[in-house]
């Protein structure tokens, strides 16, 4: 038995308290909403900061140089081990605005949140890892709770290229797909669809990759893309317009 004064060599060094700070401008393309048969394009401003075992950021590929899931909000590690990292976030949930897509009007809004993120991501030998991340509603706004699951692999193309690839399924409970899916009687009479009250269960699997390219000190260029195929109750919903989408994101930053 190891006695605690003993560290485990393979444990990582704890991060130093030293400041990390990074900003940056993306171009984001991709559905108005998860279903919708519409792509939309926006610019965004992200931003990254980091002390120690705390971050704050709007982004999660912003900074990825050590490999692993960079959580949106505020965020903390809670363990970091050799072949497991558990982390947890607190962010602000947009919820979803009525006013993005003709097809929502009478629908309305989905309220917006606080949600709370606890995420358990492993660090097995070799390039391929996955997560685990379960996200909950804490204000109870009908935001409700969802899980999702990932599993991705790493390349490295010299000291300043990295290309992520990897695969991932969604899944929330009834609370969740109510609010985003489901169709109530009012809304059903405004839209002329069939009431819809869907159970808890699967709302989508994805593919997609980030790519990573670090220019001459301190810039850096972000690359991504996914396509995604709506599943279960999320997938019968009189809402679903296109079962499957797709998403392109491209950025530029820079690290102070």
């Amino acid at each position: 038995m190891v006695e605690p004064s003993d560290p485990d060599p393979a444990d990582p060094k704890p991060r130093p308290p030293t400041w990390q700070i990074a900003a940056g401008l993306f171009v984001n393309v991709g559905p108005t909403y998860g279903g919708s048969s519409t792509q939309k394009a926006s610019l965004q401003v992200g931003y990254y900061v980091r002390r120690g075992r705390w971050s704050l950021t709007n982004r999660s590929d912003l900074v990825t140089s050590r490999g692993e899931q960079v959580l949106p909000g505020l965020a903390a590690d809670l363990l970091e081990h050799s072949k497991l990292r558990l982390a947890a976030s607190l962010r602000i949930d947009n919820g979803r605005e009525a006013s993005v897509d003709p097809a929502l009007l009478a629908k309305g809004d989905v309220p917006a949140t606080l949600r709370l993120r606890l995420l358990a991501e492993s660090r097995w030998p070799g390039p391929w890892q996955g997560s685990l991340a379960l996200s909950s509603d804490m204000l109870h706004r009908g935001g409700g709770n969802t899980l999702a699951l990932r599993v991705w692999r790493d390349w490295g193309f010299g000291p300043r290229m990295r290309l992520n690839v990897g695969a991932g399924v969604n899944a929330g409970d009834a609370t969740f797909m109510q609010s985003w899916y489901g169709v109530s009687e009012d809304t059903a009479k405004r839209l002329g669809v069939p009431v819809y009250r869907p159970s808890a269960g699967l709302t989508d699997i994805t593919l997609g990759g980030n790519l990573r390219w670090e220019l001459d000190d301190p810039w850096v260029v972000f690359g991504s893309g996914g396509i995604s195929q709506m599943l279960g109750p999320a997938s019968s919903s009189p809402l679903t317009q296109r079962a499957g989408g797709w998403s392109l994101n491209a950025g530029l930053s820079r690290h102070f």
